[in-house]
């Protein structure tokens, strides 16, 4: 099964359209699930959250696999930041 790459809706084999929101079956528009956030997409959120979070924002409505991974990225940033913080502060 591919995935919308616009919604991330599942697509039947096969189908030519996606059944949630509309958009055309073709190889350059769905994928198999594999349309995450690009590498250098993944080291900005996690160095900088604000970034990943604000990027969630921009691709969540057109691309929810992007979007979902800026965020994770962006909080699992966050809280290795804060665990640093936090022993940076106990050994200090």
């Amino acid at each position: 099964m591919a995935f919308c790459q616009k919604c991330g809706t599942q697509i039947p084999t096969g189908s030519q359209f996606c059944p949630k929101c509309g958009a055309r079956n073709s190889e350059s528009d769905f994928s198999s699930g594999s349309a995450g956030a690009s590498t250098g997409l993944k080291i900005v959120s996690f160095l900088f959250p604000l970034i990943g979070w604000i990027l969630y924002f921009v691709y969540k409505d057109d691309q929810p696999v992007k979007a979902g991974d800026c965020a994770k990225f962006a909080w699992i940033g966050f809280c290795v930041g804060f665990v640093l913080g936090f022993i940076s502060g106990l050994a200090g």
